[in-house]
């Protein structure tokens, strides 16, 4: 069989070469002795991973060295770039367009192997067909998760429609269920072409339901009123409640409200076929997308409660279900989103349904990266960027370990007063510059001569029109004479009146100046125009008799007459062409400087909310760390001493200002004040941005197939060109090389299970630094929490606590709750100050101390794969019968170690979502302890029930505080610890299946394959396409 990607050089190993033979010999003994240092060195190394600040030393980056010195020198050739050059080439770029293409090409070259390892199903192991589609499978483009925040009516659904070059796609919040229902839009990577839109529309559980309805009924029950006068309540919040109820069931009168319960009514038929379904709803255009979700999310908002006067509303109007839509999903073609980017527009305040509220902290925990959105006009202001990341929320990114994906966007940019503009953003230059161009305008406007040069051109053009007259009556005459008839002069004459009446503003003479322009010659009047004309015009009596002769000269006459006016006409149109070109000019003049005038207007403000925002968002960072620094150590807390570069923090935060409707206009070819083209918008740079966060997900997820691909073709090409060797070894000698390579390998997977097993210890070390720091945050949050209850009811007016019926409804819902007091946590509150404590400890531990110690681990597992994997080869390599495919086996080694490396380190995105979840738990920890008091609160009523339930709530909180704060930190750390064990299995798994891969490709060269007659074919087909694979990738 043809020998794939044959070099010379390769030949030069051969047998007969007795110098190489000792090369290799004395390699392999100066190998196994560097072998014993560098394990000793790793292990010892391993045993000090958990200090983060140790680095890898330079005697242990020079004895990698050494070994990949040596290996060069066993194999001279090591630079050439192996068998399949191009793919390598590609493996290492990091254009992600390129990798993107190419990764494209291996899925379509992995169906073509599929097809032909298909052919027979008799004789192909079923695995090796397996693996390969499992890898074509990874081929999809991975998510990215972009979460849109902001508050309602900020534009953030415009925003998404600008993006998505849709005018109505995104539902607006003028939608009821929007600003509470998380949106996700992703790309439809459907084939279906005759609907490339789709939504799937998911609805809250029946559990959900009815347990709202119990928490609508808790409120009305303890409304003013009660729950049989709901129409009369003013309280605000038992208005919200009853509003849910009205829109889901508008034939329920408010009266017949106590013959109802809860059950009863999340039982209702036409209700209870929607619970826990997901609708599709499906569309050829994004407009009939819409209309087909608004019939699900619309809501009049209209409501009959508060009537005074005690009268019954319609009840015709249709059910609306936006109280009971948990989710809304958004497929569409739309090209920012085909490289992955899902943008998640999520509802700024907690939901009262806690089925909505937990998809939406879902989102955000998964959430790659945050766009925070807010109108220009606020975020001039310089507080907007901490209203908008508040103290929680900021928090929580550095516990995300999100703090530094954020991206703020300032919408609405085209909404300026650019008077207030001017004096506030000192441009008083810019605003003079457009001052004097109108100036030149209007100064000349008032000398022009254009309107009365309009007005002389069309008295001359109705003198031409009476002279035509004239004439056409003549040459009547003329005919009529040369026919024999007798013929007097006309008695029609030309209008002189009307016309001298239509221009009598300009009947009188003007004195010809001799400074003034040679213009002013023509500056005759209508009746200057007839006199010429009476004047010079042949004369006939009334009655005369005219012959032919008298005729034709007046015909003459006339034509001349009219030749002079037609000429006067032109020269009066050339002066009316100058002014008006003029005037032209100077309105250019004046549109250029008005638009340069707006557009530095917006353009300044843009740039200055640009800094601000960036300002503000440094600070907040450096409040968060100094209030950390000065809780764990006040007495040498330095305000002075800076944690980070905080300029430099500010700076790299990403900053759009935007305008969605002046893009949209724009593309409608629409001029717009104050923006010359789209990128004036920042719409199309904001998408860049999109596409530019999908990036390092990409080229990873491109990356890691590649190489996989790589390793799967080098199989194939061991397994399909494989050759008898009989003649070249014996079987005993096979046997004898497969025994020694076997050993060789379990001795590589004792080694990197060793590895494998210190992993846990070490992250355990690493992790239980920071455990230790949370109990001491949790005894501490302990001792505030009292403090921290006392705020949450309202004791004197004005204080900023909750009212009694306020108060229960957030202890009915187990201490979270969204009123008109707004979004209310009571567990999250007394989380709050052990989240403070911990977080620098927590983001230390998630964004160095543990990616520090895994990138060491990946470089220990290296060196051991190099290690053995070098002595195996060079151990081939002084068998001349393996000579030929020994460079094969070290392409596939060194595909093997970039593909375990690429394992490791690809476990810190299970790091981080475990990081996210375990964080979110403390304040679950605190609402379990905390659940029966706040049922034991809920159940009370009567009079001084507001006194005894915050008293029984804050006593069990200062009572009981120390028990609650360290059950809070329970399941923290059982997520913690378990994603170690789960890492380490995970990585266990990948080890022992490389090493059952290694050994199945080198018994492929050792033993070699069978030769069934299909299985000969297959593989002759295979290898005749491994020929001409790397070519694609060129």
């Amino acid at each position: 069989m043809e020998k794939l990607g044959h070099d010379p050089g390769i030949d030069s190993h051969s047998p007969g070469r007795s110098g190489d033979a000792t090369s290799v010999a004395n390699t392999l003994d100066t190998l196994s002795a560097i072998d014993s240092a560098i394990t000793s060195y790793v292990f010892t190394e391993q045993g000090r991973a958990t200090d983060s600040n140790i680095p890898i030393k330079e005697e242990h980056e020079d004895q990698v060295g050494v070994v990949k010195s040596l290996k060069c020198q066993v194999d001279p050739k090591a630079e050439l770039g192996g068998f399949f050059p191009n793919l390598q080439r590609a493996i290492i770029l990091d254009d992600v367009d390129t990798l993107t293409r190419h990764q494209s090409t291996g899925a379509g070259v992995l169906g073509e192997f599929v097809e032909i390892m298909s052919a027979t199903t008799t004789s192909i192991p079923l695995a090796r067909i397996e693996s390969i589609k499992t890898l074509k499978e990874k081929t999809n483009t991975p998510k990215t998760i972009i979460g849109v925040v902001g508050a309602t009516g900020h534009g953030k659904s415009s925003l998404i429609n600008a993006l998505l070059e849709e005018e109505n796609l995104v539902p607006t919040s003028c939608f009821r269920a929007c600003t509470a229902v998380v949106t996700e839009i992703s790309f439809n990577f459907s084939n279906d072409s005759t609907h490339p839109y789709t939504a799937e529309i998911e609805f809250i559980a029946a559990e959900d339901w009815s347990c709202e309805l119990g928490h609508i009924f808790q409120d009305l029950a303890t409304s003013s009123a009660g729950i049989s006068s709901v129409k009369s309540v003013k309280d605000p919040d038992a208005a919200i409640a009853w509003a849910k109820v009205q829109a889901v069931y508008p034939e329920l009168k408010q009266v017949d409200l106590r013959n109802f319960d809860a059950k009863t009514l999340a039982n209702d038929p036409n209700i209870k076929v929607l619970l826990g379904t997901t609708k599709t709803v499906q569309g050829r255009t994004a407009k009939e997308l819409y209309r087909g979700i608004r019939r699900y999310i619309d809501s009049k908002g209209k409501s009959n409660f508060g009537d005074s006067e005690g009268k019954q509303g319609p009840t015709t109007q249709k059910m609306e279900f936006w109280p009971l839509i948990k989710v809304v999903r958004i497929y569409t073609k739309a090209d920012i989103l085909s490289s992955g980017a899902v943008f998640v527009d999520l509802p700024r305040t907690v939901d009262s349904n806690p089925a909505r509220a937990a998809v939406a902290g879902k989102y955000i925990e998964k959430c790659d990266a945050i766009w925070v959105t807010s109108t220009i006009t606020r975020a001039v202001d310089d507080q907007a960027a901490q209203e908008l990341l508040g103290a929680k929320f900021k928090r929580q990114l550095q516990l995300d370990g999100n703090y530094f994906n954020i991206t703020f966007i300032c919408t609405k940019t085209d909404d300026i007063n650019y008077s207030e503009a001017v004096n506030s953003l000192g441009l008083d230059s810019e605003q003079e510059v457009f001052d004097d161009a109108k100036h030149n305008l209007s100064s000349w406007e008032a000398i022009s001569k254009l309107e009365k040069l309009k007005k002389r051109k069309e008295s001359i053009t109705m003198f031409i029109e009476e002279i035509n007259k004239h004439i056409c009556r003549y040459e009547k005459l003329r005919n009529d004479r040369a026919h024999g008839k007798s013929i007097t002069p006309p008695k029609e004459y030309p209008k002189k009146s009307n016309i001298c009446a239509h221009v009598s503003k300009l009947s009188k003479r003007r004195k010809v100046n001799s400074n003034e322009g040679s213009q002013d010659t023509q500056w005759i009047s209508a009746e200057d125009h007839w006199k010429d004309f009476e004047a010079g015009m042949p004369k006939f009596s009334e009655d005369q008799s005219l012959e032919e002769e008298d005729t034709q000269l007046m015909i003459e006459y006339l034509i001349s007459q009219k030749g002079k006016a037609i000429k006067a006409r032109e020269d009066v149109q050339h002066d009316i062409d100058c002014d008006e070109n003029h005037r032209e000019a100077l309105e250019e003049e004046v549109w250029d400087r008005e638009q340069e005038f707006k557009l530095a207007c917006i353009s300044k403000r843009n740039d200055c909310s640009r800094y601000t925002i960036r300002d503000q968002f440094a600070l907040g960072l450096k409040e968060l760390d100094q209030q950390e620094a000065e809780d764990n150590d006040p007495e040498n807390f330095d305000p002075e001493n800076e944690i980070r570069d905080y300029a430099e923090i500010g700076r790299s935060l990403p900053v759009f200002c935007v305008s969605s409707q002046a893009y949209r206009s724009l593309a409608l070819n629409e001029s717009v004040d104050g923006f010359t083209n789209m990128e004036d918008t920042e719409i199309p740079q904001l998408r860049a941005h999109a596409k530019m966060l999908t990036e390092a997900a990409r080229i990873r997820s491109a990356k890691s197939f590649l190489n996989d691909f790589m390793q799967s073709l080098n199989s194939l090409y061991l397994w399909s060109s494989g050759r008898n060797m009989e003649h070249c070894i014996t079987a005993d000698d096979k046997q004898s090389e497969m025994e020694y390579i076997t050993e060789k390998i379990n001795e590589l997977k004792k080694r990197l299970g060793v590895a494998n097993g210190d992993l846990g210890p070490q992250l355990n070390e690493i992790l239980g630094y920071l455990f230790r720091h949370i109990e001491i945050a949790a005894d501490n949050a302990a001792q505030r929490a009292p403090g921290v209850a006392h705020t949450w009811p309202s004791r004197s007016r004005g204080d900023g606590g909750l009212p009694c019926r306020s108060y229960q409804a957030v202890l009915r819902r187990e201490g979270e709750w969204s009123g008109t007091h707004g979004p209310r946590d009571f567990n999250g509150d007394l989380a709050a100050p052990l989240l403070q404590k911990i977080g620098k400890t927590w983001e230390i531990t998630f964004t160095k101390r543990i990616p520090e110690y895994l990138d060491r681990h990946a470089k220990a597992c290296q060196l051991h794969q190099e290690i053995i994997q070098t002595l195996v080869t060079s151990h081939l390599q002084s068998k001349a019968a393996f000579n030929s495919v020994v460079r094969m086996l070290r392409e596939q080694d060194k595909a093997r170690i970039s593909g375990l490396t690429a394992k490791i380190k690809s476990v810190i995105s299970d790091i981080q979502a475990s990081q996210r979840k375990a964080h979110r738990c403390f304040a679950v920890g605190i609402q379990r302890k905390l659940i029966p008091k706040y049922k034991e609160c809920s159940l009370d009523k009567g009079p001084g029930v507001f006194a005894r339930i915050r008293t029984i709530l804050e006593d069990e909180i200062e009572g009981n505080g120390r028990a609650i704060f360290r059950a809070s930190y329970g399941q923290p750390k059982k997520i913690l610890s378990g994603m170690v064990d789960d890492i380490q299995k995970d990585l266990q798994n990948f080890m022992d299946l490389m090493a059952d891969v290694m050994i199945s490709d080198y018994r492929a060269v050792i033993l070699g394959v069978e030769s069934y007659d299909d299985t000969k074919i297959v593989r002759e087909r295979v290898f005749e396409l491994l020929k001409e694979v790397d070519k694609r990738f060129q």
